[in-house]
């Protein structure tokens, strides 16, 4: 598996960045995630969802996921991300 530690780490700067140029929350979907990422996910609960669902996800998501963060820091906030933010792993399955 490629080791995607080099973008994890861009994303990081960048996440922090945007949180103190945009500190009144002002970008669209801000006010939500507020910046923030809540803790990784551990890898076993991934590999069991992939068993589970029948489904591989793709590396670069396993990788963040796993060793970046999850979802927003709070249980009700999706995390930092494009819109409304990334939402928990494993949730809004009916969506799809």
């Amino acid at each position: 598996m490629k080791d995607f530690t080099e973008q994890i780490e861009r994303i990081k700067l960048k996440l922090k960045k945007a949180k103190e140029t945009d500190s009144e929350f002002k970008v669209f979907g801000a006010k939500s995630h507020q910046y923030e990422i809540g803790k990784p996910v551990d890898a076993s609960v991934v590999e069991e969802f992939e068993l589970k669902y029948g489904v591989e996800l793709p590396n670069c998501y396993k990788s963040f996921i796993t060793q970046f963060g999850n979802s927003g820091s709070k249980k009700d906030r999706s995390a930092a991300g494009p819109f409304y933010g990334i939402y928990a792993f494993g949730t809004s399955l009916e969506e799809l």
